[in-house]
């Protein structure tokens, strides 16, 4: 195959055809009448692979639990992820779901400086920040692509908004490291 194959988004009104075009490696694969949150869905999808690509030639991937089923996800496949104990609960763009699995092992595997914590126990990907503001309480809040805006703690407030502002990132700064 190509080194740096291109990202490809299928539109097309042809059911039929969905099992080939993934075993060509699509990002995607949507039915007319296209919706908007579909096709946005599989934007941001394309823009996580986007991102990913140059950082390992592998894939990182995780077995979780999503709708009472066993699937595996892909790195590029998360939004963000949140602390639960012995488990994660991981954020997809088709839903929640559980790895078995510490804090610490999912942020080692998931691809720097890709994600963001934004609090003791959750990272945001990067790629679905769309903005941010102060609440009345001054707090830092993140608007995503998906879902409500996120709060950022104390602690992370000003190092994130610092990174997020295209600051250079420091030591100090809460991004994942491997």
């Amino acid at each position: 195959g190509l080194p740096h194959p291109p990202l490809v988004i299928a539109l097309t009104a042809h059911p039929q055809h969905a099992a080939q075009g993934f075993a060509l490696d699509l990002v995607d694969y949507i039915l007319k009448p296209v919706e908007e949150n579909r096709l946005r869905a599989a934007l941001v999808k394309a823009r996580q692979r986007k991102l990913a690509a140059p950082l390992a030639p592998g894939r990182t991937t995780f077995l979780a639990e999503m709708d009472g089923k066993k699937t595996v996800l892909e790195a590029t496949d998360i939004l963000g992820a949140e602390s639960m104990g012995n488990y994660v609960l991981l954020q997809t763009i088709k839903g929640k779901a559980i790895t078995r699995a510490t804090f610490k092992q999912v942020r080692q595997k998931l691809p720097s400086p890709l994600f963001l914590e934004i609090a003791r126990g959750r990272l945001l990907a990067r790629h679905h920040i769309t903005g941010w503001q102060r609440d009345s309480d001054g707090r830092l809040l993140l608007h995503l692509a998906f879902g409500p805006p996120a709060r950022v703690s104390r602690n992370h407030a000003s190092r994130i908004q610092r990174f997020l502002a295209g600051e250079k990132a420091d030591a100090s700064l809460s991004v994942t490291g491997l």
